[in-house]
């Protein structure tokens, strides 16, 4: 295929309807055209930044979104991209420096907010996360995965009855969250709260079944005071139980 310095914006529009109706492959190779045979252009180097990290190239995807952030240095999509980049891959300095910066450029974006405070806490900036987290939740009060996050940060730095609070709000807006009446149950048992913790957890297990290998491994710890040594009696409570 053939190109034209003037057909660029036409070749970008093209590749992006590709992508968006489940053809990538396509819209790669026709990124990758337009790089080989026309001058660098910075979105369709992140393009191709993107369909790397769909597919798990790390590497190769730091690499486009660095070429492209020397043409465009300011582009905050891409310096997500390269942040995602370096957090998938473990390169913890590299991937908050992308993410402070997208903050930097743009301070009241929710989003890149959330996925700063998420980076802080995987990479075990607790502190930083909390502050993060907690602005996040302030230019979203209602966000639901905000909230979740900003829990497990709280259950980390081991503050359990500001964790508690956060998770009973992230299940008054989404009832059906199983992973937090999981959490909320691990939570109320550390706090010696076993009764409320078993009622979460059988709120947990109605919800996904699946969690039933954690519920069992939560209740082996040895201050719980009872064995579940029959794994279908566990089972059963769970399910007979109510509230």
């Amino acid at each position: 295929m053939e190109f034209s310095a003037t057909s660029i914006e036409e070749i970008i529009a093209l590749a992006i309807r590709q992508a968006n109706a489940g053809q990538r492959e396509r819209a790669k190779f026709l990124c990758e055209q337009a790089h080989a045979t026309l001058p660098p252009h910075a979105a369709v180097l992140q393009l191709l930044a993107v369909f790397n990290l769909q597919e798990g190239a790390t590497a190769q995807a730091a690499l486009y979104a660095k070429t492209s952030l020397a043409l465009r240095p300011d582009h905050v999509p891409t310096i997500l991209i390269a942040g995602d980049a370096a957090r998938v891959s473990g390169s913890a300095n590299e991937a908050l420096s992308h993410y402070a910066r997208a903050h930097a450029l743009q301070p009241t974006d929710h989003g890149i907010c959330l996925r700063l405070g998420i980076a802080q806490h995987q990479f075990g900036q607790l502190r930083q996360a909390l502050q993060t987290l907690g602005l996040a939740q302030t230019l979203a009060p209602d966000h639901v995965d905000t909230l979740f996050n900003l829990a497990l940060v709280q259950q980390d730095m081991r503050d359990l009855s500001s964790a508690v609070q956060t998770l009973r709000r992230v299940l008054r807006l989404s009832p059906a969250r199983a992973d937090a009446e999981m959490n909320l149950g691990i939570l109320l048992q550390d706090s010696g709260c076993l009764e409320e913790a078993m009622r979460a957890y059988s709120r947990a297990y109605k919800l996904h079944e699946a969690s039933f290998g954690r519920i069992a491994h939560a209740l082996a710890a040895p201050h719980v005071g009872k064995i579940w040594l029959n794994l279908g009696e566990l089972r059963a409570e769970l399910r007979n139980l109510h509230g």
